[in-house]
C-alpha cells in the first residue's frame, strides 16, 4: 500500500506540469471561415425556429427562467 502512496505522489507534479504546459501552449487550431455558399438570415432561418420552439414558454411578462426572446427585437444585429 505504502508503494502505491509513493507512485500516486510522484505522479501528481508530473500531472500539474502537464496540466500547466497544456494552458501555456498558444491553440493551433484555425479559425474557420464561414461558407458563403450558406448565409444565414435570420427572418428565414431563426426567428421561425425561435416562434416554434421557444416563443411559447419564452414571452411576456411570466416568461420561463425570466428569458423573455421577446425583447431580442431591439437588438441591432438581429
Amino acid at each position: 500500500m505504502e508503494r502505491f502512496l509513493s507512485v500516486r505522489r510522484a505522479g501528481m507534479p508530473l500531472a500539474c506540469a502537464a496540466f500547466v504546459i497544456a494552458l501555456a501552449a498558444p491553440p493551433t487550431s484555425s479559425t474557420s471561415q464561414a461558407d458563403p455558399k450558406l448565409p444565414v438570415e435570420y427572418s428565414k432561418t431563426v426567428k421561425p425556429l425561435l416562434a416554434k420552439f421557444c416563443a411559447p414558454c419564452h414571452t411576456g411578462k411570466d416568461a420561463s427562467a425570466g428569458f423573455d426572446i421577446g425583447q431580442i427585437n431591439g437588438v441591432p444585429w438581429v
